[in-house]
C-alpha cells in the first residue's frame, strides 16, 4: 500500500518563496522532491511503509530542516519540518614534525595550496559535498552547512603527508564523523603526520604456511 504525507515548512519569513526539499528514505535514498506553498504547506502522494525522513531548505541554503517520520498503516498528516539557521564551519590544518611540534603549513607554499578539504554528509542528500581549497597557511572553511553527520576528506594530499587526527569542538573525531547542530560554528582542527614509515607481515595460505611469491 502507499500512502499520503501531508504537513507544513515553518521558521521562514512568508512567503515560502524557493522552500523546496526531499523524502529520504531510511537507507539515505532520496524517494521524490517536493516544493513548499507559499504558505508552507507540503503534500506528497504514493509513499510506501517504513522509516524516512523529510529534508527542507530555502533557495540558498542559509536556512534548513528535518523530521523523521514512521508510516505504519495509514497517511500522517500535521507533519512539522522547522527550519534553523545553518551553520559556518571553519578549520585549520597544521603539520606534525618528527619531534611531535606542529607548524603551519604556510612553510609548504608547494604543496600546502593545492590541498583541498571535502566534507561529506553522512545522514542527508539534501546539501551536496562542499569542497574548498586550503589557503596558503591551512586555513579552510564551509558555508550553509544543514545540521546532520558529516566526515571531512582531503583531497589532492602530498604522498608524505597523512591525516594524524582531526578534532572538532576539542574533542577527537572518530570513524563515524561528527555531528552539526543548527546554527552552530564549530571549529575544526586538523594535524597532518609527515614522512614515510614501513610496513613489515608475513603472506600465509589457507594452512597457515608461508606461501613465497605472492603479490602484496
Amino acid at each position: 500500500n502507499l500512502f499520503r504525507i501531508r504537513g507544513k515548512v515553518t521558521g521562514f519569513g512568508p512567503p515560502a518563496a524557493g522552500i523546496s526539499g526531499l523524502l529520504v528514505g531510511g537507507d539515505s535514498e532520496r524517494l521524490s522532491s517536493f516544493d513548499a506553498k507559499p504558505e508552507g504547506s507540503i503534500v506528497l502522494n504514493g509513499v510506501s511503509a517504513g522509516r524516512h525522513t523529510l529534508e527542507a531548505a530555502n533557495a540558498n541554503t542559509t536556512l534548513a530542516g528535518r523530521t523523521d517520520l514512521v508510516i505504519v498503516d495509514g497517511d500522517l498528516d500535521d507533519v512539522v519540518v522547522s527550519l534553523g539557521p545553518c551553520s559556518v564551519l571553519t578549520g585549520s590544518v597544521v603539520l606534525k614534525q618528527a619531534n611531535g611540534k606542529t607548524v603551519s603549513l604556510a612553510g609548504l607554499a608547494k604543496s600546502g595550496p593545492r590541498i583541498r578539504a571535502r566534507l561529506l554528509a553522512l545522514e542527508s542528500p539534501l546539501r551536496e559535498t562542499q569542497s574548498v581549497q586550503l589557503s596558503a597557511d591551512g586555513r579552510f572553511s564551509f558555508d550553509h552547512v544543514p545540521a546532520g553527520r558529516y566526515r571531512l576528506n582531503f583531497d589532492q594530499l602530498p604522498p608524505e603527508l597523512w591525516v594524524d587526527a582531526v578534532r572538532f569542538g576539542g574533542e577527537i573525531v572518530p570513524p563515524v564523523g561528527f555531528a552539526v547542530g543548527q546554527s552552530i560554528s564549530g571549529e575544526i582542527e586538523v594535524t597532518l603526520g609527515t614522512g614515510f614509515g614501513r610496513v613489515s607481515g608475513l603472506v600465509r595460505d589457507s594452512e597457515q604456511r608461508p606461501l613465497a611469491g605472492a603479490s602484496v
